[in-house]
């Protein structure tokens, strides 16, 4: 009763715990007031503990804080290590670009300042890298706004037979405000006609071109249209009507739907409808997906460029991130699917250390055949669940299954904390095993599930990797040396079983041989 027991305990087991013991102590006697003096001091030396132990968490965050505060406000020398810093664009593989030269650039990914000779030409002729300097703007619920609010304003003009706007650009817009936009074109005549010019340039500010403004009204913004979300039934007659028209001429699928406009059906139809059509979107990649998108990534990339408007032309079931995704994370060249090795678990934890956990702040050169996915899942997975995880026991299983049985088979964390030793990942994983068997196994039983003993070797975790670290860089033999230990000691000895079995089958060898002679 004096030791301090494990501090994770569940809230219900507690409360029954006390309970249980003012039952018995009920009765008046020094016995049971000591027993219940004891039981405090208990109680109150494991709040003690927990408490140093969060003080110690903080205390070792603060100064870790408190290391990288004073190493970033201290001066930087203009020869020492830290001269050089990669900016966040860059290390994030950033697509923006400054004026001027799109190929010498600094480390900062700052270009040099244009020279004479370009300020001079850059007036009278056309460069290739202006056509990069334009903006983009995409549409914004303001401008969408706007231009609801320029057309209203243009309606009562023309009410007030005022059909050009006043010479100042400052318009008092009270009286739009105080009528809605059917009402205004309701009581409009057939000799008001929209001047986009005004909405693209008075409204909009540049932002969008009068084409550009017009075709928003026609397939979005106009009150005939409805914005409301999709019903079933019109996703049904959508799908058929599309199918009957074979993904083509969309004005004759919107006719068939009431107060839709073509532009609503084709993105509604490629967005919520196509994998439907084609199940197979759903499934895995195959291995002759794989092989057509990297050839067909290697026959639309020029200078390193990959030309992904291309790329998507022979995928039309999978979207534009899809494809870069698995590119970029499973398909592209310099990926190792290799198992992680002892140095890499070393640079992993001291990258996590030095960026505080960003991973997207690495610099590419320190992990250059891992993507930022790998990375992330080893660490948050393996790395930082070391001697926090225990083998999977039969009563971790029944906690397991009924668990699942409660809640569904989707609240992983809230598993992984109701169970205190698995990660939600693990959880998952032994449910799908466990399910896997029973579906096998109709008669079994959670008990009678084969269970095998943990074979790790963690040579790297999160308690000595520093230890690790310098003793692999005093001396790199040692790390050759330790994970020859971890193979040999993971292979372990061979059973007497399988040298039996090598014997016979020399033995079958030997008959084959004397029948394939007679």
């Amino acid at each position: 009763m004096d030791d301090v027991e494990d501090l994770r305990i569940n809230q219900q087991q507690l409360m029954n715990e006390i309970s249980a013991l003012l039952q018995s102590t009920s009765e008046r006697s020094d016995a049971n007031a000591l027993q219940l003096n004891q039981e405090l001091q208990r109680r109150l030396m494991q709040v003690r503990t927990k408490i140093l132990a969060m003080l110690q968490v903080v205390r070792t965050r603060f100064s870790r804080n408190e290391d990288i505060l004073v190493r970033r406000l201290r001066p930087r020398s203009h020869f020492g290590p830290d001269s050089l810093n990669l900016s966040g664009a860059i290390l994030r593989k950033g697509t923006f670009r400054f004026k001027g030269n799109l190929f010498f650039r600094d480390i900062d990914g700052r270009s040099c300042p244009n020279n004479e000779d370009y300020e001079a030409r850059c007036h009278t002729e056309m460069f290739p890298t202006d056509f990069d300097m334009h903006s983009r703007h995409v549409w914004t619920l303001l401008d969408k706004k706007n231009v609801i609010m320029g057309i209203k304003q243009q309606l009562i003009d023309h009410r007030a037979h005022n059909t050009l706007p006043s010479g100042s650009l400052k318009r008092k817009p009270t009286e739009r405000h105080l009528n809605t936009l059917v009402s205004l074109l309701a009581s409009a005549d057939s000799s008001f006609s929209i001047d986009w010019n005004q909405i693209s340039t008075l409204d909009l500010e540049y932002r969008h071109s009068p084409y550009s403004c017009e075709a928003m009204w026609r397939v979005y913004l106009s009150p005939d249209l409805r914005r409301d979300d999709w019903s079933p039934e019109e996703d049904e007659t959508l799908l058929a009507v599309a199918t009957a028209n074979r993904m083509q001429n969309w004005e004759l699928t919107a006719a068939s739907l009431e107060r839709r406009s073509d532009y609503q059906c084709f993105v509604r139809f490629h967005t919520a409808l196509r994998y439907l059509m084609e199940p197979k979107t759903s499934c895995r990649w195959s291995d002759e997906d794989n092989d057509r998108l990297r050839e067909i990534v290697d026959r639309n990339t020029a200078n390193g460029v990959i030309n992904w408007k291309k790329v998507v032309e022979y995928f039309p079931d999978k979207s534009k991130s899809t494809l870069i995704g698995r590119y970029y994370y499973v398909l592209h060249p310099r990926i190792s699917h290799e198992a992680f090795t002892t140095k890499e678990d070393m640079m992993l934890f001291a990258a996590v250390e030095e960026y505080n956990g960003k991973f997207h702040c690495f610099p590419r050169s320190l992990f250059p055949n891992r993507s930022l996915t790998q990375l992330r899942t080893r660490y948050h997975n393996v790395l930082a669940q070391r001697n926090k995880t225990d083998s999977w026991s039969v009563q971790d299983d029944t906690q397991l299954m009924s668990f699942v049985t409660q809640y569904g088979a989707s609240q992983w964390l809230n598993c992984a904390t109701f169970l205190g030793n698995h990660t939600r990942t693990s959880c998952r994983t032994r449910f799908l095993v466990i399910k896997k068997f029973l579906e096998q196994n109709p008669n079994a039983k959670v008990e009678d599930l084969p269970r095998r003993r943990s074979k790790k070797v963690s040579l790297v975790n999160s308690e000595n990797w520093a230890q690790r670290l310098q003793e692999w860089q005093e001396n790199p033999e040692s790390l050759v040396k330790a994970e020859s230990t971890k193979r040999t000691r993971m292979r372990g000895p061979r059973s007497k079983k399988a040298k039996i079995e090598r014997e016979s089958s020399s033995k079958l060898m030997k008959v084959d041989l004397e029948l394939c002679e007679f």
